[in-house]
C-alpha cells in the first residue's frame, strides 16, 4: 500500500469493532474504535500516509476475537 488501503471484513453478528496497526517491532502505531457495527460485509479506510515504509500488522478486534492481516507500506 502507499497512502491508503481498504480493509474488508465480515461480521457474523453485530459487535464492537476496533482496528489496530502494529509495526514489525510490535509497537502500536495507530488505533481506531469503530463502535458497534452491524452484521455483514464491512470496510475500513486505513490512512497510511503517516506510516514509514515497512511491514505492518492490522489487528481487527471483533468482540473477544482478533483477526490479523499483514500489509507492506511502500511509498
Amino acid at each position: 500500500i502507499s497512502n491508503s488501503a481498504i480493509v474488508n471484513f465480515n461480521l457474523v453478528e453485530s459487535n464492537e469493532v476496533s482496528i489496530e496497526v502494529v509495526n514489525a517491532l510490535g509497537q502500536l502505531v495507530s488505533t481506531a474504535n469503530l463502535g458497534t457495527l452491524s452484521l455483514g460485509d464491512q470496510t475500513y479506510s486505513l490512512d497510511a500516509s503517516n506510516l514509514n515504509n515497512g511491514l505492518y500488522f492490522i489487528n481487527i478486534r471483533v468482540g473477544n476475537s482478533i483477526s490479523v492481516k499483514k500489509v507492506s507500506v511502500n511509498k
